[in-house]
């Protein structure tokens, strides 16, 4: 029996690993040192010819004599496998080397499984044992171009009535709300091996009657659904390509159109012949949200305004554009401005461009910017365009809306326009309003607002169903 001699000792095999003055070495049963105490960290041999040891922040492997026959190189190691293979990792990345320390795999994968050991035992090596850093974005999407058509999502028909929905896939008219557009799980599907999806459809399937004191709401079992949306979701050890996903999902749905600058939060638009997409960036989800036209429902069944307008609304700011500013009061000619709210517009510029709203004393600036994040978190804006309307220039029943524009169809959310309602009750039972008194659109090449004809534009009611 060994001298308690050593600050610690670990069996390996007929050996032991000891901890001396703060250096690993080998001794025998009877405490007789058979490799000097010089190494930093150490693991046992274990039965194999090489053993892993420590210096100076390096790791390489020993014989039994001790004597270095893999140079100190690796940040991390594990022990030989069968004597015959080793786990390596340089900075971030495994890779599996053989006992002359030559690489029978680079360093190249994310983390590996312990069942990296099959590939020792039986010249396999399994896809669920190691985790490449390595992604191709392409079969994914071309798997979402098959599930995403023109007539329909997962091969749902967008022309489906609710009543089939709910009897093909299990849910009934109580999971959707009364009060407001729901959004209903309908099904699952995987994307390859590195990640699933969900489709949910969107709507109010409702129709508000009201009898005496209180509303009653009659389920329309013939309600075709305004919307689908499929969420994409890559596995955990593909997060990080969630970004990626998102530029080729939106390049391949848009002929080619590149995205510069990805936000979490991002929306932007793609509008298809037969069906409008609305792409949507969350960090680790991504959403696709389809809208296809229901034979007249979407379309404008009635354009001619009863107030007639001439807003012009442009120009008069032209010597603002070019400013740069981080909050649009700091420059002397908007002081006082509040914004309302703003959003990320489709520009085929270099660059991320946004619209938001300003208001102050019965004054609206709609304001095209293009946005700059600073190293310190701020962002910087500069000034494309800017569009004004005054409340004085609008009637009691004109009102303003700078989203849910629908052109021919498809949805538009470079439009700003101007709608009027016939009455208050408008604002709730409309899903739609179709008299379009004026329009103003971003051009996508210059950024830049131009007055457009009304012809076919209608807006979608935010509030409708609430």
């Amino acid at each position: 029996m060994a001298n308690p001699t050593y600050d610690r000792m670990i069996a390996d095999g007929k050996w032991f690993v000891f901890l001396k003055d703060g250096q690993v070495g080998w001794c025998d049963h009877t405490g007789k040192i058979v490799i000097q105490p010089q190494f930093d960290l150490a693991f046992p041999f274990n039965e194999n010819e090489l053993a892993p040891v420590m210096k100076d922040g390096k790791w390489g492997y020993i014989n039994r004599k001790g004597v270095v026959k893999i140079p100190y190189q690796f940040d991390q190691v594990g022990g030989f496998i069968n004597n015959k293979i080793a786990v390596v990792s340089l900075g971030d990345r495994f890779g599996f080397i053989n006992r002359e320390g030559k690489y029978i795999v680079n360093p190249q994968y994310d983390d590996v499984n312990d069942r990296f050991i099959e590939f020792v035992t039986f010249g396999i090596l399994k896809e669920e044992s190691i985790y490449s850093d390595y992604f191709d974005p392409e079969p994914i999407v071309n798997k979402v171009k098959e599930l995403i058509t023109d007539d329909a999502i997962d091969g749902i028909p967008y022309t489906d009535p609710i009543e089939k929905l709910m009897q093909s896939y299990g849910f009934k008219s109580t999971a959707f709300s009364k009060y407001s557009t729901s959004s209903i799980e309908v099904k699952r599907g995987k994307l390859l091996a590195d990640g699933w999806y969900v489709i949910k459809v969107n709507g109010y399937p409702y129709t508000k009657e009201t009898k005496g004191w209180f509303p009653n709401y009659v389920f329309n079992n013939g309600y075709v659904p305004e919307s689908y949306t499929m969420e994409i979701e890559l596995n955990w050890r593909k997060k990080n390509k969630t970004e990626m996903l998102f530029r080729e999902l939106f390049s391949a749905f848009s002929n080619g159109t590149e995205v510069n600058d990805i936000r979490d939060g991002m929306m932007l638009n793609n509008h298809g012949e037969k069906v409008a997409l609305n792409f949507v960036y969350n960090k680790d989800k991504i959403s696709i949200t389809t809208e296809k036209g229901r034979g007249d429902q979407r379309k404008a069944e009635d354009n001619t305004p009863l107030v007639s307008l001439n807003i012009s609304g442009l120009g008069k700011y032209d010597s603002a554009i070019g400013k740069e500013y981080n909050e649009l009061s700091d420059l002397p000619e908007f002081k006082g401005y509040v914004e309302g709210g703003g959003k990320v517009i489709s520009v085929n510029l270099d660059g991320r461009y946004g619209l938001s709203s300003f208001h102050k004393n019965g004054t609206s600036l709609y304001v095209v910017e293009k946005l700059v994040d600073t190293a310190d978190d701020k962002r910087i804006n500069t000034i494309i365009d800017i569009l004004e309307i005054k409340s004085s220039e609008l009637s009691k029943n004109l009102y303003i809306a700078w989203t849910g524009a629908i052109k021919d169809g498809r949805g538009d959310e470079n439009i700003v326009l101007i709608y009027q309602i016939d009455n208050d009750d408008d604002s709730l039972e409309q899903e739609y309003f179709s008299k379009i008194n004026q329009a103003w659109r971003i051009n996508e090449s210059t950024g830049k607002f131009e007055s457009i004809p009304v012809t076919g534009i209608i807006c979608r009611n935010e509030g409708y169903g609430a």
